[in-house]
């Protein structure tokens, strides 16, 4: 698999699938920087497929109806422009999953930005998740699992990607970036859960030593510790790399707070951090609280067209106790 820090969630997948216990409702991560919509698309086809093997066959009618877009048993729901996720599409998909399959084999729904399903809607699935048909399975794709209804998230089988970091993530990146990497690079420490977005940013580095990539976590840094300003985020800075730094950030303090060792920040940095948290009386309420306010403008960032995103997130720079 040219992902390998999705290998071990597929191979038990289809060990459970061999041994009779796959469950019928699966929630994984909906972060397309780890391509969880590849391991998404790679289990529909093989759930689909008339002849499975440790893979889908490619060429039963199944497969050749997935491939030109158009399964019959394949129920897809959300996409990254709807606000919210309605009841209405959740009656409508529990409906189609309630009748026979058009291939006499199984069904399959998938829910993208499930994190976006409306509080009736949510409840609405709750029936299908509790009481499946036969042969129907369920996935949902969360950019968040953790905001689900706990009644949904205790009804399936909840699944993480694991940490693809440091030497892993190093020499994948330099296999298909096709080129060598120091071990501190700021891609590696911009992006230690995000390989796809790491990739992106290597291959469009330039050999002009003027765009050399900068590190996003280590300006912020340097802001909080009173040794740099805050980043002034023009037009052409990329928001949603901002965004993604803040909260990295936030989650490391997080961890060094409960003394677990960062992703992110060097190991010389984690002192120094823990003073300022002393310094500052920064708790893991204050912590929280900043990492939630982050989600919120990505959150109304996506939802409401016209809005200064870029404004809203400086702002909450400010909210950040600061030297």
């Amino acid at each position: 698999m040219r992902y390998p820090w999705l290998r071990e969630l597929w191979l038990q997948l289809l060990d459970d699938a061999r041994h009779d216990r796959l469950a019928h409702a699966h929630c994984v991560p909906w972060r397309l920087d780890a391509a969880s919509d590849v391991l998404i698309g790679n289990l529909s086809q093989w759930l689909l497929c008339q002849q499975p093997t440790s893979k889908a066959c490619g060429t039963c009618k199944s497969c050749l109806l997935m491939k030109a877009g158009n399964h019959p048993d394949l129920i897809e729901v959300g996409d990254a422009e709807q606000a919210s996720i309605g009841v209405d599409q959740i009656r409508k998909l529990t409906q189609q999953l309630s009748q026979t399959a058009n291939q006499s084999g199984r069904k399959l729904a998938v829910i993208k930005y499930a994190d976006k399903l409306t509080l009736a809607a949510a409840n609405a699935l709750l029936k299908t998740l509790e009481e499946p048909t036969a042969n129907t399975f369920l996935v949902l794709a969360a950019e968040r699992p953790m905001q689900l209804l706990p009644t949904l998230r205790s009804r399936m089988r909840m699944h993480r990607f694991p940490s693809f970091v440091g030497t892993e993530l190093k020499q994948w990146l330099e296999q298909y970036g096709q080129q060598p990497l120091a071990a501190d690079d700021p891609i590696l420490r911009a992006w230690p859960e995000a390989p796809l977005k790491a990739l992106a940013q290597l291959q469009q580095r330039s050999d002009d030593a003027s765009t050399t990539e900068h590190d996003p976590i280590a300006e912020l840094w340097a802001a909080l510790m009173g040794q740099g300003a805050w980043p002034g985020l023009t037009d052409k800075d990329n928001l949603a790399t901002w965004l993604d730094a803040s909260e990295f950030l936030m989650q490391d303090l997080v961890r060094i707070k409960q003394h677990i060792q960062p992703l992110r920040l060097h190991t010389n940095e984690v002192a120094t951090a823990n003073d300022w948290l002393m310094r500052q009386n920064v708790s893991m309420a204050d912590l929280s609280e900043h990492i939630h306010a982050i989600q919120r403008v990505r959150q109304q960032q996506q939802q409401q067209s016209g809005l200064n995103g870029r404004l809203l997130l400086r702002d909450q720079w400010l909210r950040w106790p600061s030297e």
